[in-house]
């Protein structure tokens, strides 16, 4: 599954940003975001994080893992501040997180709205 943000400013809208899932287990899924450069810092990436969280609990996802570089400051703090409980771990220089989205009540909220 994926999702973008596209800003409605310009016709035709240009796509700042994009958050993809793949599956990794029964009940846990990598997620990958982008986001252009001049539209980091708005929001956009735990925006569509939220969003992402909410279609994959309507799927029975329960865990969302994402890895970045240690040195990634702007992606940890997205996942810190994203509302879900957060486990990390450190292997070779990059963080693994992972992200509990059955406790998040906008994402719990959401994923009923999806089905």
């Amino acid at each position: 599954m994926w999702t973008t943000a596209t800003a409605r400013h310009w016709l035709p809208r240009e796509i700042v940003g994009v958050v993809s899932y793949d599956r990794t287990g029964p009940a846990t899924a990598e997620a990958a975001f982008v986001v252009a450069d001049r539209w980091q810092g708005h929001g956009i990436a735990t925006a569509l994080l939220q969003r992402l969280a909410a279609f994959a609990l309507a799927c029975g996802f329960t865990t969302l893992v994402a890895i970045t570089m240690a040195g990634n400051v702007r992606m940890l703090h997205v996942l810190r501040r994203a509302g879900f409980p957060l486990t990390m771990s450190v292997h070779c220089g990059e963080i693994e997180a992972h992200l509990d989205i059955t406790h998040h009540q906008a994402a719990v909220r959401d994923a009923r709205a999806v089905h």
